[in-house]
């Protein structure tokens, strides 16, 4: 989870030091290739990029988190690995003093409870 959480935040830091729409694009298509799906919204939850399907557990994860005050350092939303079928972590994107959107990263359960199991 913490290893979710550092990703989330990379992406943030990127998106810090250059929040356009190519960078924001590109953290997607990156993504994309990988085990882990990363959506980036807006500062009200709003889907502005996401690097694959978004599920209906991924959207409640976000609009219960998004509601929640989160500090710069991020957090996971999400660890219930046992019974969900995603944990997922949350980072706030801060720039020109002022929160512009969130970064959130999710990873399948599934391959946690076959690699325990």
């Amino acid at each position: 989870m913490s290893n979710l959480l550092s990703r989330g935040n990379t992406h943030r830091d990127v998106l810090e030091d250059y929040y356009n729409t190519s960078t924001i694009n590109h953290v997607g298509i990156m993504e994309s290739e990988s085990d882990f799906v990363v959506v980036i919204t807006d500062t009200e939850g709003n889907t502005i990029v996401h690097s694959n399907s978004i599920e209906s557990e991924m959207q409640n994860v976000i609009q219960k988190a998004i509601n929640n005050p989160i500090d710069h350092d991020g957090r996971v939303v999400s660890n219930d690995w046992r019974h969900d079928d995603y944990i997922a972590s949350q980072s706030v994107i801060f720039t020109e003093n002022e929160i512009k959107g969130h970064v959130f990263m999710f990873a399948e359960t599934e391959q946690i409870r076959n690699l325990l199991g």
